[in-house]
């Protein structure tokens, strides 16, 4: 069902897991929205607080409670979307929250353009520091075919500048879009699951529709609780970016060639590896210190990054000294580089 049809029912899917302190705030704000046709799912992904307890306090019938065995938030916001019944889907998370307008805003964007997909700016927030607008575009626009295409380009050579298509949350989704193709979240992926999730749909559409209005507020989390710095068996975890990125030279190789298309997910993936290297090394502890420094070794002769950090270019005020320590293969002084820099970082 397109947007400009009489009623739009918008699926809201909210993954649960321990956010008994967040979910009333986050739960409250979708309920006051001004687009008031909605389908509530809170999949609670093995909860061992009173999360559940929380939501069940709430008699709104449009709040839906599915409880799962802890799987992670990608099985659980595909849960979600299997469970929803909406012609458009919007992801938030427990911890975040909405602009009373938000929905009625990214409706009314997809409305005017016919698009499947709707992005809005955003807020990010914490408990240590003031609300920060976060906005992409300064005005309403549709991005077509080769908008997003260059974009695209823009992405993977600047990924930590470009966070159009980095999340899954702030935007609504047709859920036709979604069904119909067979896209979901990786179970497999515990970070950057979003970008993979994301760059699946791009093959799928033709326009997307683009609002300054705020239409979601992302709160921030100390660096040591932070879903991109977390990891349980291995620091593998945090370099979920690798399939992901590597699918970006299909997207991009008729247009530019296998050669071209090849160096700027080299630059993506050198960009993304230096980033999480630095996130990982400033949760270092005496305890963590071989398994991160025999995993940096490890990943310093992986044939991907050998092959890609010979191109790399480090942009303006970012660091030389980790990549030239990657280049030359030289695992504890990344490890010590990288410490350094995340220390004078998040300090």
């Amino acid at each position: 069902m397109a947007a400009n049809d009489q009623a739009v029912k918008v699926s809201v899917i909210i993954p649960v897991y321990n956010a008994a302190v967040y979910i009333s705030e986050c739960l409250n704000s979708v309920l006051q929205q001004c687009h008031q046709d909605l389908e509530i799912l809170l999949v609670d992904d093995g909860s061992t607080d009173h999360s559940v307890r929380v939501i069940k306090s709430y008699q709104d019938k449009r709040i839906k409670l599915i409880c799962s065995a802890n799987k992670g938030v990608s099985s659980a916001r595909n849960i979600g979307i299997r469970a929803s019944t909406g012609n458009y889907l919007f992801f938030l998370d427990a911890d975040d929250s909405l602009p009373e307008t938000a929905i009625s805003e990214l409706v009314e964007a997809l409305r005017i353009n016919n698009s499947d997909i709707s992005i809005g700016s955003y807020v990010q927030f914490s408990s240590a520091s003031a609300e920060l607008e976060k906005t992409i575009y300064p005005d309403n626009r549709t991005l077509d075919r080769n908008a997003i295409f260059q974009y695209i380009c823009q992405y993977l050579e600047a990924p930590n500048k470009s966070p159009l298509f980095v999340f899954s949350w702030g935007r609504l989704y047709s859920a036709d879009l979604i069904k119909n193709n067979q896209v979901y979240f990786n179970e497999h992926l515990s970070t950057f699951e979003d970008v993979q999730f994301n760059l699946d749909l791009l093959k799928f559409i033709d326009n997307i529709s683009y609002t300054p209005k705020i239409v979601y507020r992302h709160r921030l989390h100390p660096l040591n609780k932070s879903a991109t710095t977390q990891w349980k068996k291995s620091p593998e975890e945090l370099f979920g970016f690798v399939a992901p990125v590597l699918s970006c030279t299909d997207l991009l190789k008729d247009e530019l060639g296998n050669v071209k298309a090849l160096r700027l997910v080299e630059q993506c993936l050198c960009s993304y590896t230096i980033i999480q290297l630095i996130r990982l090394c400033g949760g270092l502890k005496l305890s963590s210190f071989y398994l991160i420094y025999r995993y940096i070794k490890q990943l310093v002769n992986t044939d991907w990054l050998v092959s890609a950090i010979q191109n790399y270019k480090a942009a303006a005020g970012n660091s030389t000294l980790i990549p030239a320590q990657i280049a030359r293969r030289r695992p504890l002084m990344v490890l010590i580089a990288c410490y350094l820099h995340a220390r004078k970082r998040y300090r």
